[in-house]
């Protein structure tokens, strides 16, 4: 990174982030992918942090000079989580010697939390598996609310995330629809059951993957019982709510 990259991760780490604990930040105690701080000039800056090696340190490894890019997928579509689904989201817009490089599944499933920094506190302004509570006890500081419409985010438009079949909430499948709920739920008679995971983080990592499954099934229709509660379950319903609105 050069030095005004370096600058702006200083000052997100050390303005906000290194206030209470070993870890010095929350890119660093909360490992899990792509973080993205929202700084004073108006640059995002990301890390690249995971519980496995990191795809982009090896790329790096291998005399890449840094990646500039948006996510892989067509805007307001289905977030792809594998390798296989980013060729089918854009596969056909690459050009030749263009490179998907695979890393494997998502290990979370759903976007990063994105987090403003330009004021005196932190603010979340995306949802993701780095919870309120976890910024908070991390950082010693009480995230703002107060909302700024003028500051665009990935992912904040009222319908985004969306497959091709319609999405409906929190109602049971009727035959011949896609089912998500979780694996207490019993799949109604006749519906196509596209997921059952049995945890909340199970749920994130296999979301988009059963709203992708349902476009390659050509479903019309899929009814999908939300996870409860606060934390990572709110930031799916977040997306669950965008994928309902449609494209």
């Amino acid at each position: 990174m050069g030095s005004r990259d370096t600058k702006i991760r200083n000052f997100a780490s050390s303005r906000f982030l290194a206030r209470s604990d070993d870890s010095g930040s929350i890119s660093n105690r909360f490992g899990c992918g792509f973080h993205y701080w929202r700084t004073r000039n108006g640059c995002v800056a990301g890390t690249c942090q995971s519980n496995s090696p990191c795809l982009l340190r090896e790329f790096a490894n291998l005399g890449g000079k840094g990646v500039a890019a948006p996510s892989a997928n067509r805007f307001g579509h289905v977030s792809p989580t594998t390798a296989e689904a980013v060729q089918d989201e854009i596969g056909e817009f690459l050009l030749e010697g263009d490179l998907i490089l695979d890393g494997g599944s998502a290990l979370v499933g759903i976007e990063s939390t994105i987090i403003d920094c330009t004021s005196e506190s932190p603010r979340i302004l995306r949802l993701g598996a780095i919870t309120k509570e976890m910024i908070e006890e991390s950082t010693g500081l009480s995230l703002s609310q107060e909302l700024n419409e003028n500051i665009r985010v990935s992912g904040s438009l009222e319908n985004h995330y969306s497959p091709k079949a319609t999405v409906v909430l929190d109602v049971l499948a009727e035959s011949g629809e896609g089912f998500i709920a979780p694996a207490s739920i019993v799949t109604p008679q006749g519906a196509i059951r596209l997921a059952a995971p049995s945890s909340t983080d199970e749920y994130a990592r296999l979301l988009y993957a059963a709203l992708r499954l349902a476009d390659e099934k050509g479903l019309e229709k899929i009814a999908v019982i939300q996870p409860t509660g606060d934390g990572l379950a709110e930031a799916i319903r977040d997306r669950l709510l965008r994928a309902s609105r449609g494209r």
